[in-house]
C-alpha cells in the first residue's frame, strides 16, 4: 500500500512573510540577470493576497518605474 499524501494546513502568516519579505529579495537577485519576464506563480500566496484585496508591487518595480 502506498502512503497517502496530505497537504499541510494553510499558514497565512508564513505566506505573507514569503510574499512581503522573501519575494522582493528574490526579485532583486533575479534582476541582476536582466530577464525579460519573471513570473511568480504560487497559488497559496495568491490566495493570501486575494484576502487583502490588493497585491503589493515589489521594491524593484517601484524603483524602475520612478
Amino acid at each position: 500500500m502506498q502512503p497517502v499524501f496530505t497537504s499541510p494546513r494553510p499558514q497565512p502568516e508564513a505566506e505573507r512573510r514569503m510574499i512581503y519579505d522573501h519575494v522582493p529579495i528574490a526579485v532583486t537577485d533575479l534582476a541582476t540577470l536582466r530577464p525579460h519576464v519573471v513570473a511568480f506563480a504560487c497559488t497559496s500566496g495568491g490566495a493570501v493576497l486575494a484576502l487583502t484585496g490588493r497585491p503589493r508591487r515589489s521594491a524593484h518595480q517601484q524603483r524602475t518605474e520612478a
